[in-house]
């Protein structure tokens, strides 16, 4: 098997990106044989949700595997930090994976965004566990170590729906799926990270059977945040986005259309920034970004 990353490897590896899970056994690494005593695994979210499932999963699999006992622990906050705090043992800086026999590995990845740095970590710590088991070949001389998983996590740009990035009329793109309340809370701090506040945003809300039929939700989003950015709202409930921007007091225009609002976005950037092919952030929610994604 060739041991450079192939496409279905590099969906392998996107899809790993999803699991979000830490594991945490203090000296374990270190000691010979691993482990030699009760693993947990942490969740650096609430439980129920797509990586608390996993991690249930992967629990008797692994213990079965390892012959100890392993544990499931959410703790969840400060999107996703506190977990992380929890199994490196020090301030994470996003950029750094810390092992617990002292390695540092660089993080290094295309994807922007903490929670992706922190999907990655956490995939490349469980992929070896899971990888290097019989019957999951990793390549011809090639053992699949947690530095060999973090080059192949790397060159991943695109998670199919949940980030995209595409060009429409010379002007750059960005789709970011946005799902919930705590989604958005991440996608505005890879805004605040990665995006200039003079980067035009196009917000869409749909509420169809894939979405949740109840917008309620929208009320627990701290839209307050983007006040100072020029901002476009479509989608299904674009009026109901519309209201609480409004009370958040955020000066939003409305477009019925999601492509026209991308075009719109693009016309209310500043001269200079349209001159130079300004990009635009286009944030939704399932359909909304499947649907956007489609036509561009």
């Amino acid at each position: 098997m060739n041991p450079t990353p192939s496409p279905g490897r590099r969906a392998t590896a996107a899809a790993l990106l999803a699991t979000l899970l830490a594991l945490a056994t203090g000296s374990a690494f270190a000691q010979a044989p691993f482990p030699s005593k009760t693993v947990t695994i942490i969740v650096p979210f609430a439980p129920a949700g797509g990586a608390d499932t996993l991690a249930r999963i992967l629990a008797p699999r692994l213990g079965a595997i390892w012959g100890q006992n392993v544990i499931v622990e959410n703790r969840a906050g400060a999107s996703g930090h506190i977990g992380t705090d929890i199994v490196a043992g020090s301030a994470p800086d996003g950029t750094t994976l810390v092992m617990a026999d002292g390695t540092r590995l660089a993080v290094d990845i295309a994807l922007p965004g903490q929670f992706n740095r922190a999907n990655a970590a956490m995939a490349a710590m469980a992929a070896p566990i899971m990888g290097n088991h019989a019957g999951c070949p990793t390549g011809e001389g090639t053992p699949l170590t947690t530095a060999v998983a973090l080059e192949r996590v790397a060159p991943v740009d695109e998670v199919a729906g949940r980030f995209a990035a595409t060009v429409h009329r010379g002007h750059p793109v960005r789709l970011l799926l946005a799902k919930n309340p705590a989604g958005w809370t991440a996608i505005f701090d890879l805004l605040d990270e990665t995006s200039p506040p003079e980067t035009p945003l196009v917000l869409s809300i749909n509420a169809r059977i894939a979405d949740g039929l109840d917008p309620s939700w929208l009320w627990d989003v701290p839209f307050e945040r983007l006040v100072a950015r020029t901002v476009v709202v479509t989608g299904d409930r674009r009026r109901d986005l519309d209201v609480r921007l409004r009370y958040a007091e955020v000066a939003c225009t409305v477009v019925d259309d999601p492509v026209a609002a991308v075009e719109r976005a693009v016309s209310l950037a500043a001269p200079a920034d349209r001159a130079s092919s300004s990009a635009v952030d286009f944030l939704g929610n399932y359909t909304a970004f499947a649907e956007l994604r489609g036509r561009l």
